[in-house]
């Protein structure tokens, strides 16, 4: 006796899987744009220098410090505070630039290293003793620091692979300490005061000017 087959039973207990869904024409050419924008974003002088290993990221950070530093050295300031300050913010630029895949510094390293390097360049201007106090004579060093220390965040921005990140911090903590070594070597007025007003308001500024481009852009 033919028996009837059963009916088909789906092995599934969710039923079908669902269909999928159909990509909107205008929404993959804006998808596509998008993607090209971001491929035609990583090419040129940034784009090469970010692709470098990271010794060679951070070779070219720290070698314009090191020849701000050495040519700071040979004014009529102080070189051994030229050389020493040279050295710590070749340091910072050094540990500003990780490979991206090792974990981030945490989050209590990132914040202290702008409070040290302001405490080393602090300290190293309590020492000045007497100096010039007029405005004029702050602002001829504090004109020209501004000047060296956004150049040399500009290069840091050129080799950083997340250069909205918190690692920003410690860029400009390099670029200001790079500055008040120039400084301390080519200026030979001195002066405690002169030292704080003149030299070391400059890697504040910075580090207060990029903590707040960090924070709105992580909004």
């Amino acid at each position: 006796m033919r028996t009837s087959s059963p009916p088909h039973v789906d092995a599934s207990p969710l039923g079908p899987p669902p269909a999928e869904p159909e990509l909107d024409p205008a929404e993959l050419a804006a998808m596509q744009a998008t993607l090209e924008e971001r491929i035609e974003a990583e090419r040129g002088l940034r784009a090469w220098l970010r692709s470098r290993p990271t010794p060679v990221r951070r070779l070219v950070l720290a070698l314009p410090i090191a020849g701000l530093a050495l040519f700071g050295s040979l004014g009529a300031g102080s070189r051994a505070g030229a050389l020493g300050l040279g050295l710590v913010g070749a340091l910072l630029a050094a540990v500003s630039l990780r490979p991206i895949q090792l974990p981030a510094w945490p989050r209590a390293v990132r914040l202290a290293l702008p409070f040290l390097a302001l405490a080393f360049v602090a300290g190293f201007s309590a020492f000045g003793g007497a100096g010039p106090t007029e405005l004029g004579a702050h602002l001829r060093c504090f004109a020209p620091g501004m000047g060296i220390a956004a150049a040399v965040l500009g290069l840091w921005w050129a080799c950083a692979r997340e250069p909205l990140g918190w690692a920003g911090l410690a860029g400009a903590s390099a670029a200001g300490v790079a500055a008040n070594a120039f400084l301390a070597g080519r200026c030979a007025m001195g002066g405690a005061q002169h030292l704080l007003l003149g030299h070391a308001s400059v890697l504040l500024l910075v580090l207060v000017l990029t903590a707040a481009v960090l924070a709105f852009a992580r909004r």
